[in-house]
């Protein structure tokens, strides 16, 4: 019996074969080929098509026959600017359900391609994901201006990094307050700075009269910096967005001035697709 495992965000994203093998038949090769397809933009994307067919070893004819398949099945959407390819949110028909991230990626990934492409810098969204924020987005691998490529799965605090603080400042009142308590509990060398109460409200206060954050400057890479802003969806965050950029270039009172409208209006853009798509 074949067991299949589709998840969204590249947890779970396996596709295993358990010991008994079918007697009957022999296995489907193109169903197989089409969800190793699915799989590797799941886990990996967004994709190329030559990144597609190095990743899953099938010629780049047969990737574009079943791309564009899964295109037109809706499970798979292509950002036509960036030539690459996403998972919808159709996936969570395969899944127990899709998480919380990849929806707020699928509805992000427009907004922050055109943003990274008018100003150059690497743009990311995150989510929260317990005591921390999710990086479920990002265009880092499109911006020569990224200091290095690295996962779109990562996790950042809440206290230090701007894409966690500027979702702590703006989240509802009633899951700040979990989350500060919670915050208040930890030491974990990032977070120790700000474990009173007192510090962690007052850094709240500035960022919300600021209406952004930026990342503490103890935070390596030190030569680079990040500012945020919240994504709102009926007055709550549900999530962050964010730009680096390097300080060598560019001052905080630049990034600042250039670039915060910028992030308001991707955050309200992001906040309308979600809308319009009912995504939430």
């Amino acid at each position: 019996m074949i067991a299949i495992v589709i998840a969204v965000c590249g947890r779970g994203h396996e596709i295993a074969q358990g010991e008994e093998k079918l007697s009957s038949f022999a296995p489907v090769t193109s169903v197989g080929r089409a969800l190793r397809v699915l799989q590797v933009v799941n886990s990996s994307g967004p994709l190329r098509v030559g990144e597609l067919a190095l990743q899953t070893k099938l010629p780049k004819p047969t990737v574009v026959r079943l791309i564009d398949t899964l295109v037109a099945l809706g499970f798979v959407q292509k950002e036509t600017a960036s030539k690459t390819y996403f998972v919808t949110q159709s996936v969570r028909s395969l899944s127990i359900g899709a998480e919380r991230s990849e929806i707020i990626a699928e509805a992000s990934r427009p907004a922050l391609w055109r943003l990274t492409k008018s100003i150059k810098w690497p743009a990311a969204v995150a989510t929260l994901d317990g005591c921390r924020v999710f990086v479920c987005a990002t265009t880092r691998r499109h911006s020569k201006m990224a200091l290095h490529y690295s996962s779109r799965q990562s996790h950042l605090s809440l206290t230090s990094h701007a894409l966690g603080r500027a979702y702590l400042a703006f989240c509802s009142e009633e899951q700040r307050e979990a989350l500060v308590s919670e915050l208040m509990k930890q030491d974990d060398g990032i977070n120790s700075r700000y474990i009173e109460r007192e510090s962690i409200l007052k850094m709240i206060s500035h960022i919300r009269s600021n209406g952004y954050a930026e990342r503490d400057r103890s935070i390596e890479p030190r030569g680079t910096s990040t500012i945020a802003v919240p994504v709102l969806h009926q007055t709550r965050a549900v999530a962050s967005v964010g730009i680096t950029y390097f300080t060598s270039a560019v001052t905080s009172h630049m990034a600042v001035s250039q670039h915060v409208p910028a992030l308001q209006e991707v955050a309200a853009r992001i906040s309308d697709r979600i809308g319009t798509l009912g995504l939430l």
